[in-house]
């Protein structure tokens, strides 16, 4: 292929900032109101399936029902994402409680999420650090293994890695050397 042939990359007309551009900003304010109606929302719609798969022991009503409680829990974990980021209430202890009750159903520890999205977001100066698929630099053999992943995904693999990243930034401020 000469360069003559190769196509150029399309010039990017339209980006996330335009979008967020036109977003009013009282879309970016805390509201109690609609936090109660979106945690309502998301109980009602994870509770009424797994209520309903209580009383059924119809193989075509587990089909149904068991995805619709999965969704349930997938709505309720992003509410507690957004409470653990403090975008739903204004009192930082509330979104703390909210994000501990709608992380629950999916099993998540809010403290170890914590914990990992402020290594993500804080305490790499690119922002991520994590392996993904789409990077060039990471190949199939620099993915994760499964311990690999559930240990950094852990409580303890969280303790640990905080912990060496605050050694590691207190011997770059020489304080420890």
């Amino acid at each position: 292929m000469t360069a003559e042939t190769a196509t150029m990359p399309r010039t990017r007309t339209h980006s996330l900032n335009d979008v967020r551009s036109i977003i009013p900003e009282t879309c970016y304010q805390p509201s109690r109101s609609r936090a109660t109606v979106a945690v309502i929302q998301a109980s009602v719609l994870y509770l009424a399936p797994v209520v309903a798969l209580g009383f059924t022991n119809q193989w075509w009503a587990l089909l149904l029902l068991w995805p619709l409680a999965g969704l349930g829990v997938a709505g309720l974990f992003v509410l507690g994402h957004d409470a653990s980021h403090g975008a739903l209430l204004n009192s930082r202890k509330a979104n703390r409680l909210l994000a501990q009750v709608c992380m629950g159903p999916s099993v998540h520890a809010e403290a170890a999420w914590d914990l990992r999205r402020n290594r993500i977001h804080r305490l790499h100066p690119a922002g991520f650090d994590i392996w993904h698929p789409d990077r060039k630099e990471t190949t199939a053999d620099s993915a994760p293994s499964g311990l690999h992943s559930q240990m950094e995904w852990s409580a303890l693999g969280q303790a640990l890695l905080l912990a060496v990243r605050v050694v590691e930034q207190d011997v770059a401020d020489g304080a420890l050397g």
